[in-house]
């Protein structure tokens, strides 16, 4: 799996914008954890998670929510909330 991070264009898309980028079956554990440990990204931001929901199981904790496709389903019970999108 190919995981690309997307470097901001400018200073205030630094401090709020982090994309990681997927093709499907997706492992995004290790780019939450970055956000989570990076002493540049606010301790306090919450993290949204967008994905087409195949990935893997994610422990995030601080608040976070999802945002997947229209009818998929993650695969695993999240905890916060889970936000559907039409195509």
């Amino acid at each position: 799996m190919k995981e690309r991070i997307r470097r901001p264009t400018n200073r205030t898309e630094q401090r709020e914008v982090c994309f990681l980028i997927g093709r499907g079956g997706t492992v995004l554990q290790p780019g939450v954890a970055l956000l989570e440990r990076a002493e540049d990204f606010p301790a306090d931001a919450p993290i949204l998670v967008i994905t087409d929901a195949e990935c893997d199981v994610v422990r995030i904790r601080r608040e976070h929510a999802f945002l997947v496709p229209l009818g998929a389903r993650l695969p695993f019970t999240p905890r916060g909330p889970v936000f559907h999108m039409a195509p």
